[in-house]
């Protein structure tokens, strides 16, 4: 059965994004909704069954570092690291849009400092400066409609991607219009 009361009481008692917060309450959360999750019928694996990532997860939180400078730098990690694992991201990471990693990564950075709403905003002026660019539509290109799986990214690496270009996609759309919430 689920616990409304815990539930308004977690609301509250993490309602703020600070790290400690998050923390606790990461750790807290899959303690406390072990047993639900496994006799709600949401979720058909054990809850006791291990997460598949753990026996890399001291690698994930080193090589992923919120606290890393840029993602050439995540690239240069994965790279020294030499691992199956770290080569295997790497390898995962290589192809895809420059410009989407760069944006992803400068998202996290900016995201972790705000509250819902202006991470809404943020959302919402992200995808809609995307839709006005190249990458996305010719991601699917390149896996939906001619599925040749080679697609041409726009800026083709990350050193051709500048701040300045990022930095626009973070900017009113072109429309003007912004998310209104209430």
């Amino acid at each position: 059965m689920l616990d409304i009361p815990l539930l308004l009481h977690l609301r509250y008692e993490y309602s703020t994004s600070t790290n400690e917060n998050l923390y606790n309450f990461r750790q807290y959360l899959p303690w406390k909704f072990a047993n639900w999750r496994k006799f709600s019928g949401l979720s058909s694996t054990n809850a006791h069954e291990r997460f598949s990532l753990e026996p890399e997860l001291s690698l994930i939180n080193e090589l992923f570092s919120i606290n890393t400078k840029d993602v050439e730098t995540i690239f240069e990690k994965l790279k020294l690291n030499g691992s199956d694992f770290a080569l295997k991201q790497l390898s995962i990471l290589e192809k895809m849009s420059p410009t989407s990693l760069k944006l992803t990564f400068e998202q996290i950075k900016r995201g972790k400092n705000l509250n819902l709403k202006d991470c809404l905003i943020m959302e919402y002026r992200l995808v809609q400066n995307v839709m006005n660019g190249h990458d996305f539509f010719e991601g699917v290109r390149a896996v939906l409609v001619d599925k040749d799986n080679k697609p041409q990214w726009k800026p083709n690496s990350l050193k051709n991607v500048s701040d300045k270009e990022i930095e626009q996609y973070f900017e009113k759309p072109s429309s003007n219009e912004d998310l209104q919430l209430i």
